[in-house]
């Protein structure tokens, strides 16, 4: 038990936050909400927003050391909420939280990224905010170790001798880091999207970062799907923990204790928890130009995509010669 607890303590944890923010997405969920009635779901762009916000504030308070960072996703556009542009290279080098700097930043942010895809799109590039977060932890993680990424994970036997103890500690400091990705997504999954989301969900696993998902269903079978099998398989494939809350777990303050029980606690403290198990993962192949789940398909020898009907002349994703 002495020894888990020291596990725990050594991890400094690095969280990057990934939120849709979709327009035409939440504008739909404003439309629900006010059909169904203020108490049964599903919950706002608002709402959400508060949540991340004491979510992110609740992660800051758990450990001295740890640091956040926010991606926004709307439409065709991922873009870093937090921090901003002109304090990203003082936060790499620095890693320090200001919490009232955080929540200034991250309304600002989602309001620019809102503003500039007011267009009637009405998915997200999930795939590329989860990229946008690979690429962060690693640019964190390099400030953090004098330039060496720190996602390389060589043993001290190969270390130089003329390295000594202080090369060894800084391998022991950068090795403490315990990263992990949380997608906050209300869009419907897109299809085209699928390789690239995967290829992110890969190269997680090789640095060992682990990917949580939370998906918020509109609760209106009309509109939007009630599960994203490609955020479910990323989580079931690096170890996360994914989630769907529907209903009234959306209103008001549920979505925030949602988000402290299930997703809160470190890495090194979930096998203490009682947390949600992903049982059944729909791993059915889908067809990349319709969406539908097929059971035999086309596939492109360039860029694997799939395809339930043969293409004609070139393929609809990479633009590759049929042969």
């Amino acid at each position: 038990m002495s020894k888990s607890i020291l596990k725990i303590s050594d991890e400094r944890s690095l969280l990057v936050i990934v939120l849709d923010v979709s327009p035409v997405v939440w504008n739909v969920r404003d439309w629900i909400r006010g059909k169904k009635g203020g108490s049964k779901g599903p919950a706002t762009l608002e709402e959400c927003c508060k949540s991340i916000q004491a979510f992110a504030g609740a992660f800051c308070g758990l450990q001295r050391d740890c640091s956040v960072m926010i991606i926004g996703v709307a439409g065709n556009e991922a873009g870093v909420l937090f921090p901003r542009k002109k304090a990203l290279q003082g936060f790499f080098l620095e890693g320090k939280i200001d919490l009232r700097l955080l929540q200034e930043h991250f309304a600002t942010g989602v309001a620019e990224l809102v503003s500039k895809n007011g267009a009637a799109v009405e998915t997200a590039c999930m795939a590329a905010g989860v990229s946008h977060a690979l690429c962060m932890i690693n640019r964190y993680l390099v400030a953090n170790n004098s330039g060496i990424s720190a996602l390389r994970n060589e043993s001290v036997l190969f270390m130089k001798e003329d390295e000594g103890i202080s090369g060894r500690r800084q391998m022991r400091k950068a090795g403490t880091w315990s990263p992990r990705i949380l997608v906050v997504q209300a869009s419907d999954d897109r299809s085209n999207d699928y390789n690239a989301f995967m290829n992110c969900a890969f190269g997680a696993i090789k640095h060992n970062i682990v990917i949580d998902g939370c998906f918020i269903p509109s609760g209106n079978k009309n509109f939007g799907s009630k599960n994203s099998s490609f955020l479910e398989q990323a989580c079931d494939r690096t170890g996360g923990v994914y989630l769907a809350p529907s209903g009234r777990a959306q209103v008001g303050a549920a979505l925030t204790e949602i988000l402290f029980s299930i997703f809160l606690a470190p890495l090194g403290a979930r096998t203490c928890l009682n947390l949600p198990a992903i049982n059944k993962v729909d791993f059915k192949a889908r067809c990349f130009e319709t969406g539908e789940t097929i059971d035999k398909a086309y596939v492109c020898n360039q860029c694997l995509s799939i395809f339930k009907n043969c293409p004609t002349e070139i393929c609809p994703t990479c633009g590759a010669d049929i042969i």
